[in-house]
């Protein structure tokens, strides 16, 4: 209600505007008798620049298209349009999305991917691209918006009540993805070129992102076509630090330092306090490479005839490369201190050197672990959908229209996970930093010795994801005319899809899962 208002309001304003315009003309024609003369003789000798249409663009365009759908739907819908083809608002389809009322959407690497409507989450939304389901590249039935590029995209409709003409089965929402058509645009011949580009100061590495549109109409429109292409490749760096939890109760001491010889178990000790659990710091390299391509061919030989051709094909590519190095801290600790409110803010942990100065500790004394972790979690996919749709219009009140497609995705999700320890040589010293950023680490000795580590754990897995469909609609309006009944609408699909999981795990190779 409070976007309906403000959508009122701009339009007032404009007509405001034009008001006046007209009362500052009105106050200009109004010179003394001697000026009215020759205003007169001047007039008559300038040519008439009379105004026969003026066209709207841009925001205010777009505003009023979203504007217009809602007003004139029967049902409960809000849309988002393009301000012109090529030109959305947000840099992601999910982004332009939740600025609707009730859609939220899910992030990875940065991205918006899902979306939750009115609480209920994606797998409970039935996502359509030009009224068709669209294959998934998930396990499940939920739709990833970020093999799309908003670039590609004219408009989407979320419709929060069912319609005859649309699948059933979104609890939540039925979305539609609707690209740009020719015969709905200008006619002649168009092209739109955008290119920019994001440069990220962690990876040090710049972001580019391409887009074309090309478009053409009879001056009839009875023919048209239009074509659209996207390219984005996007790097990005995350850095984080973690403790993963703390350990309360009585933490086991000794009594000394890290470079302490000879200590026996008298120098054993308990303090009750909370003791961080490690300190880990990871590193996360983000690639997303994106490509899309959409073409639509459209043909009216008459009023009430209109072929459609469309097709949409989708590839997109996630690297994902982890680096994480973690100093893990269990009792005892060598001569903590700790703050009124009974955390451990520094603390030492033994390692081999200290445990080999000290044999008389027996088992307190074990040395200290260093982990490394390798992490590769990456997804390719690709994903497209081709249709043909036929619509005829006998009367001024019957629509019929035939619709037939057929669409495919592919996931492939290639993880590796491999940690590789050693136990500290020196005393790794931990101390929480009060009031800065995040503690510090040191001490940490010959980390970097190759010679000091072995495998902890390796794990290599692949799973793959096929999803296959056909479509058929038969759908049917009819306007009659009264004020109580605007329409009777009539709608029947047949849809057969065929989804395949080929999971791989702990195998050294891949061999195995080819499709």
């Amino acid at each position: 209600m409070k976007k309906a208002s403000w959508l009122c309001a701009a339009a007032g304003m404009t007509f405001g505007a034009n008001a006046c315009v007209q009362s500052a003309s009105a106050a200009v024609a109004q010179p003394q008798a001697s000026d009215q003369t020759d205003a007169s003789a001047a007039n008559s000798a300038a040519p008439s620049t009379s105004v026969d249409e003026v066209v709207v663009t841009g925001i205010r365009a777009s505003l009023r298209s979203s504007e217009a759908i809602k007003r004139n739907a029967t049902q409960i819908v809000d849309a988002v349009t393009a301000e012109d083809t090529g030109k959305f608002p947000d840099n992601n389809v999910s982004e332009s999305l939740q600025r609707i009322t009730g859609v939220a959407i899910d992030r990875s690497g940065g991205e918006g991917q899902f979306i939750t409507v009115r609480g209920l989450g994606p797998e409970f939304n039935t996502v359509l691209v030009n009224g068709r389901i669209m294959a998934t590249d998930n396990q499940g039935r939920e739709f990833s918006f970020d093999v799309l590029s908003p670039n590609i995209i004219q408009r989407m409709e979320v419709y929060k009540s069912s319609v005859p003409q649309l699948q059933e089965g979104g609890i939540g929402a039925t979305v539609n993805v609707v690209t740009a058509r020719p015969l709905d645009g200008k006619t002649g011949f168009h092209t739109a070129v955008s290119t920019g580009g994001i440069y990220d100061t962690l990876d040090k590495a710049a972001s580019p992102d391409f887009s074309g549109v090309t478009s053409y109409a009879n001056d009839d429109k009875t023919f048209g076509a239009v074509l659209a292409g996207s390219y984005t490749d996007r790097h990005s760096q995350m850095d984080q630090y973690y403790v993963h939890g703390w350990l309360p109760g009585a933490q086991q001491t000794i009594a000394g330092s890290p470079t302490s010889t000879g200590l026996d178990t008298a120098a054993l000790g308990t303090v009750d306090a909370y003791a961080p659990r490690d300190s880990t710091y990871y590193r996360y390299h983000d690639r997303r490479k994106r490509i899309n391509v959409a073409a639509t061919v459209q043909w009216q030989p008459t009023d009430q005839l209109r072929l459609t051709l469309d097709g949409l094909y989708s590839k997109f590519d996630v690297t994902e490369t982890g680096h994480t190095f973690g100093v893990f801290y269990v009792p005892p600790f060598i001569s903590p201190t700790v703050n009124g409110n009974g955390t451990l803010t520094s603390f030492n942990r033994p390692g081999t050197q200290f445990q080999n100065a000290n044999p008389g500790l027996g088992t307190a004394g074990f040395a200290s672990q260093n982990d490394n972790y390798g992490v590769i979690n990456d997804r390719f996919t690709s994903s497209n959908q081709e249709g043909i749709n036929l619509a005829w219009t006998p009367t001024e009140q019957l629509t019929l229209k035939a619709d037939a497609s057929m669409t495919e995705a592919r996931n492939r999700t290639p993880s590796d996970f491999v940690v590789v320890g050693e136990q500290a040589q020196t005393a790794p010293a931990w101390n929480l930093n009060a009031g800065n950023d995040i503690p510090i680490i040191s001490n940490l000795g010959p980390i970097t010795d190759p010679t000091l580590e072995r495998l902890h754990y390796a794990s290599v897995s692949e799973g793959r994801v096929r999803d296959r469909g056909q479509e058929y609609h038969l759908d049917g309006e009819w306007s009659t005319g009264a004020d109580w009944l605007k329409s009777i609408m009539l709608g029947t699909a047949y849809n057969c899809s065929c989804a395949a999981l080929f999971p791989c795990r702990g195998a050294a190779s891949t061999a195995g899962c080819d499709m």
